[in-house]
């Protein structure tokens, strides 16, 4: 990628990035704002769900200078840091702003803050819970906020996390996108096939699939599922139960749909995100039933931007910001966090009125395509950060 003279420069920081799907947004502000963009990810990252996840390029990063840089402590967020000394990237690449999408107390954040301390800089922050950091973490945090210019965070309860830390600098919202090619409505016949080539216990005309997709944890509340699943199952035929996903739970799911009959219940390992939308689009209904630790409280719940995108109808707990991106949308309802007798109740009535299914279908996906896909946080995104659009 040649670099002008005249065309703003933004550097952007990401170890998700090791994935092209985490890359879709800046490829997206390549390709509607006047801005050349460079970013830097890790070669190899140790991922929850998949473990070994490695940087491939690929046909979209074409438009975008992307620099893969070997990591030391791959898997950690707040310890890892890169290799290369990225002081050298400054020098060839003058870039007018630094995104870093890691957290400020970060050591990756600390290297981009000190080797691109010339530039203008935000980061991006999804910490919702107020915690204390052990040191040399709270000296880093002051470091990349003194010398930050703007933060962004993912949800509102992270812009209350952060001015409890007596952040005085603006503070914007910029929610996870999704790609509307990969996550979109099935039509009824390709849906019928899919169905039955994933399980027959979901092929019956008349079946109503409950899908989870994620790890299967404690905290996701996997084991309140599991339980309500055990109540719906013996109270009404139609439904069925997806879990699409690994982890320290996975053994238990497999017992629970063993319990329950290969007619009713289907388990599958951690798919590839670029399969997801397929599957997640067979769904009637997403649940996300994620619980509230002290260390851990949900982020965001992209899951239910992605469902809502392939029309399907979502219930979520009352979690972090699962209520707020629900309510915001129109696409589902709310159950409270921990309690199996609601969890089993909304599950329930969703079953039961394919008509309330339709509308929260409808209402969810009319509001995420309009607002949420990778095009429009791009667009939103390229503007704040003063880079003018391309006409036409």
């Amino acid at each position: 990628m040649l670099l002008s003279d005249h065309m703003k420069r933004l550097l952007a920081l990401s170890h998700a990035g090791v994935l092209e799907v985490n890359r879709a947004l800046f490829h997206e502000m390549t390709r509607l704002a006047d801005v050349e963009i460079t970013l830097i990810v890790p070669t190899a990252w140790r991922g929850d769900l998949i473990q070994d996840l490695r940087f491939s390029p690929a046909e979209s990063d074409a438009g975008t200078r992307v620099i893969p840089v070997p990591a030391l402590l791959s898997g950690n967020g707040s310890l890892f840091f890169y290799r290369k000394r990225l002081r050298a990237l400054a020098r060839e690449f003058r870039p007018d702003h630094v995104f870093i999408d890691e957290e400020p107390w970060s050591l990756a954040a600390l290297q981009a803050t000190v080797a691109f301390g010339d530039s203008e800089i935000s980061f991006f922050t999804k910490q919702n819970l107020k915690k204390k950091l052990p040191p040399p973490f709270p000296w880093i945090e002051r470091f990349v906020h003194a010398r930050s210019h703007h933060a962004y965070v993912v949800a509102d309860e992270v812009g209350d996390v952060l001015r409890g830390k007596n952040y005085g600098k603006s503070i914007r919202f910029l929610p996870h996108s999704y790609d509307p090619v990969l996550f979109t409505r099935l039509d009824p016949a390709p849906r019928a096939v899919l169905r039955t080539h994933l399980s027959p216990a979901l092929a019956a005309a008349d079946a109503v699939v409950i899908g989870y997709f994620g790890r299967l944890t404690a905290e996701k509340g996997i084991g309140d599922l599991i339980e309500a699943m055990e109540r719906l199952v013996r109270e009404d035929s139609h439904a069925r139960f997806l879990f699409v996903g690994s982890g320290p739970l996975e053994g238990e799911v497999r017992a629970a749909v063993t319990r329950v009959g290969a007619n009713r219940a289907v388990w599958l390992p951690a798919i590839p995100h670029l399969e997801v939308g397929r599957t997640l689009a067979c769904c009637d209904i997403l649940a996300l039933p994620s619980r509230t630790t002290p260390a851990w409280k949900e982020q965001y719940g992209r899951i239910l931007v992605e469902a809502m995108a392939c029309g399907v109808a979502v219930l979520g707990s009352d979690s972090g910001e699962i209520p707020h991106l629900i309510r915001r949308a129109g696409g589902g309802t709310v159950f409270r966090e921990g309690s199996v007798d609601d969890l089993t109740e909304k599950l329930r009535d969703l079953v039961r009125s394919g008509e309330t299914r339709q509308r929260f279908a409808g209402a969810g996906q009319a509001y995420v395509e309009a607002h949420l896909t990778h095009a429009a946080v791009a667009t939103f995104l390229a503007r704040d950060l003063g880079f003018s659009l391309k006409s036409g």
